[in-house]
């Protein structure tokens, strides 16, 4: 067989490394983080996809050494051919030598440790059978790290006038045949694998681009505890702000249909999500008074903590290690025998009587009831006004050792049932548990935060949110600080946890921005995203949204170039922010009424069999919004129709 090129492989300096090549019958390189790169060989599209990405996929596998991105990877996948010879190197002895069949197929081997991308099937035979001059060992050896070829010219010009001859003459196969059947099942399996390697391999890509994108924002909200994300609409702000809480809290992107069940556990634990509007306030946000119906059918009012105060609980509570609380998991246990069952009967803690309990008319909460003429649980009209009645919050209250009620009356039933949960194993004894130095991240984020009364929705928590008084330290009296409970965490106080992080969006043009007043500016970093780098939205999976199939609805490279396209020349046209831009901008419009890609995004419903219907975008979505940022200029109608030009022609 003619020789083409002959290249050399550094093969450690154990020899059972080679000999393991030997017994496996392959070429390869030992870099096992790599994956599957099926894909890219024997397929020149698909080869030069792969050295395209090359910069990026060294750093994601640690090969990002220039010598090993640029040479060893794209020579086993693509470069070496029939024909080609091998030697292998351990250290600088020359230990091998094989040639390329007429026959052979790359596949990645998941079955060994170290040497996964292999060329097979090779027939490997020992450099010191082949060659009987000493002085060829060690020749070109020294630092082989990769697949190369230079600094071997005696070895080269041996090979190339005995190679055939020593094989020839030894009856070797290059082409073994105890290796055919398996040489066929690997190309049955090709394909498929073909397909899937190249899928795997972008997500890796897709992966790392999501991290390094969001790496900013992450130092950004570590270092500042608050951060408000700005920018144009349709920006994707809200949609960035789940993302980098995601990051920050599973440190990896977050998909809730594809996810784990425990990544969505601590998503919807660890991440909270309010949207501000005018009628937003305190009572919503920290604590107010909320009308509450008690058994009797009576109304009365009684203080609710608001949906930050009642996350910041949360971020506190997790902070806290070797304690035990699992009263909710009791409770369910509890309610759910008295809907099977309808009554339970519990002995007092003095052994006097038992008594019988159910569930109250709501179904929240613990009754224990007289029936008329005498007659059993269940059996007849109970009397109203002679009941006792035990709610969930008073027997969490016993089981963490406090007062059921302020007057502690009726407490001996209630402890009593507390003990009997405990007892029949429903749940386990309460431990307070202590407060461990590293601690769980809690996103909390605010949508449209500008559009709230800030002052009105905060209060006095402006000072707590500060980054410089997070902890006890920034430990505030509340509006109704006066009703808190004794055994409530924040008794002393309201203060947010260091462990807890907030993120605002808000659209720069909103007019609602000039109420936000500077001491609470001087609270938040912020971090303007704009209509150029919300483009990363167009090229994520994610955001696209997926079909009836389950299939992602991203458009083809082509089609998403285009859209691209055409937002570039539309938010120009608003106002230019590239000195090579042709276009001149409508005056009084800046870089904060450009267009987001979340309207592009919208693009998906308008595509169908390849053919995108940009018609309907404008028609339903950019046009009445452009309109209004006109509304009230000299010549509207005319400046629109500019920028509907700019918009279909894609000229910038």
């Amino acid at each position: 067989m003619e020789i083409n090129n002959i290249y050399k492989i550094g093969v450690g300096t154990d020899y059972s490394s080679f000999n393991e090549l030997k017994l496996q019958h392959v070429v390869s390189q030992g870099w096992p983080n790599t994956g599957d790169l099926s894909f890219a060989f024997g397929d020149k599209e698909g080869f030069q996809l792969f050295y395209d990405n090359l910069p990026v996929y060294g750093k994601i596998i640690g090969y990002d050494n220039d010598a090993k991105k640029n040479y060893t990877l794209p020579r086993l996948i693509n470069n070496i051919k029939t024909g080609d010879i091998i030697l292998a190197f351990e250290g600088n002895s020359l230990v091998g030598i094989t040639q390329i069949p007429e026959d052979f197929i790359y596949f990645y081997n998941e079955n060994v440790q170290d040497y996964k991308n292999c060329l097979f099937p090779v027939q490997w035979v020992e450099w010191s059978d082949f060659c009987k001059d000493n002085s060829l060992q060690g020749q070109g050896g020294q630092g082989v790290k990769g697949i190369e070829y230079s600094g071997m010219e005696r070895i080269n010009q041996y090979c190339k006038l005995h190679w055939n001859e020593y094989i020839s003459s030894k009856n070797i196969d290059l082409q073994p045949t105890e290796c055919d059947d398996m040489l066929t099942s690997l190309k049955e399996q090709f394909e498929v694998k073909k397909q899937k390697s190249k899928s795997d391999f972008f997500k890796k890509i897709d992966i790392y681009n999501h991290r390094e994108m969001l790496n900013p924002y992450i130092k950004l909200l570590e270092s500042n505890n608050n951060l408000i994300l700005t920018g144009a609409p349709g920006t994707g702000k809200t949609y960035l702000a789940k993302r980098i809480a995601a990051q920050f809290i599973l440190g990896k992107e977050y998909d809730e249909r594809t996810a784990s069940d425990d990544e969505q556990l601590k998503m919807k634990e660890q991440c909270g999500f309010v949207q501000f509007h005018p009628s937003y306030d305190y009572t919503d946000f920290v604590e107010g008074l909320r009308p509450k119906q008690d058994e009797a059918g009576n109304v009365g009012f009684e203080r609710t903590d608001g949906v930050f105060k009642l996350f910041c609980k949360k971020a506190i509570k997790s902070r806290m290690v070797d304690g035990m609380d699992n009263f909710e998991e009791g409770w369910k246990r509890l309610v759910d025998y008295l809907n099977e069952n309808q009554y339970i009967e519990i002995p007092l803690l003095t052994g006097a009587r038992n008594i019988c309990v159910e569930l109250n008319e709501y179904g929240t909460g613990l009754a224990e009831r007289l029936y008329a003429d005498g007659k059993s649980v269940g059996d007849g009209e109970w009397v109203r006004g002679h009941s006792k009645f035990f709610t969930r919050e008073q027997l969490y209250n016993i089981y963490r050792g406090n007062s059921g009620t302020p007057s502690g009356g009726h407490d001996n039933y209630r402890r009593a049932i507390v003990k009997y949960m405990i007892d029949n194993k429903w749940m386990k004894e309460y431990t307070p548990g202590h407060e461990k130095s590293e601690s769980s991240k809690y996103v909390f984020i605010i949508d449209e935060i500008n559009r709230g009364e800030i002052s009105k929705i905060f209060g006095e928590l402006f000072f707590s949110i500060d980054p410089g008084y997070r902890g006890t330290d920034g430990r505030v009296k509340t509006q109704y600080q006066n009703l808190v409970e004794e055994d409530d965490v924040f008794y002393d106080g309201f203060y947010v946890p260091d462990n807890v992080y907030i993120i605002g969006t808000m659209n720069d043009i909103d007019r609602s921005v000039e109420s936000m007043d500077f001491a609470f500016r001087r609270r938040f970093a912020f971090k303007e995203v704009t209509a150029k780098e919300s483009q990363q939205m167009l090229d994520s999976d994610s955001a696209w949204g997926k079909d009836e199939n389950g299939e992602s609805r991203k458009p083809s490279p082509e089609i998403l170039s285009e859209i691209k396209q055409r937002m570039d020349a539309l938010n120009d046209a608003i106002c230019p922010d590239r000195k090579d831009s042709n276009q001149k901008g409508i005056e009084g419009l800046s870089s904060a009424y450009h267009i987001g890609a979340s309207y592009f995004l919208k693009l998906a419903n308008y595509i169908n069999d390849g053919v995108v219907d940009y018609q309907k975008l404008w028609d339903n979505h950019l046009k009445g919004l452009l309109f209004e940022y006109l509304r009230g200029m000299p010549d509207a109608e005319g400046k629109l129709e500019t920028l509907g030009n700019a918009f279909f022609s894609k000229q910038s």
